[in-house]
């Protein structure tokens, strides 16, 4: 088997577990064998480039203070933030599968109502409500919903929730 076809099983092995870092040689002969390599190269630069946005975001996503959800059209949390998963004690991706309107129980259709408000204004936003621990503690929020799309043009929709229990207090 030619050595160059083995380094491009090793390569296409190294990107399935995330590195990126290194590039096949291209040889003086470019035939097909070197026409294949400089594809799987400009694979790995643009996998890279992915790895890196996704990554950034993530860090993003995880390092704001506020409390953020990320709901399907049925009002089920489908992601959240770190912050969420901490303020409101659950744990893992416990949240995941939940619908909000178990967290936000400020009226019996919250969700409902949010998405009814949404198809008047772009924003939805609600700066007394209250977003329900695992173990049942209210915590005073402000409350921010807007709809997006995903990469598939899914409707979604972000929720933000900051904690506001030290404004409450003073």
């Amino acid at each position: 088997m030619d050595n160059r076809l083995k380094e491009i099983n090793l390569r296409l092995s190294e990107y399935s577990t995330g590195n990126f870092d290194n590039n096949l040689k291209i040889s003086s002969m470019l035939d097909e064998v070197d026409a294949i390599s400089s594809g799987i190269n400009m694979l790995g630069e643009e996998l890279k480039s992915i790895t890196i946005s996704r990554n950034y975001f993530n860090n993003i996503f995880n390092s704001v203070s506020d409390m953020v959800f990320i709901l399907n059209v049925k009002g089920i949390i489908i992601d959240s933030n770190k912050p969420a998963k901490v303020i409101t004690r659950y744990d893992g991706n416990s949240l995941i599968g939940k619908k909000i309107n178990e967290l936000i129980n400020d009226m019996p259709s919250f969700f409902s109502n949010v998405v009814s408000q949404l198809k008047k204004y772009s924003v939805y936003s609600k700066d007394d409500s209250k977003i329900y621990s695992k173990r049942g503690e209210a915590i005073p929020a402000r409350i921010s919903v807007s709809c997006f799309s995903n990469e598939k043009k899914d409707k979604l929709f972000l929720l933000t929730a900051s904690d506001i229990t030290f404004q409450k207090k003073y």
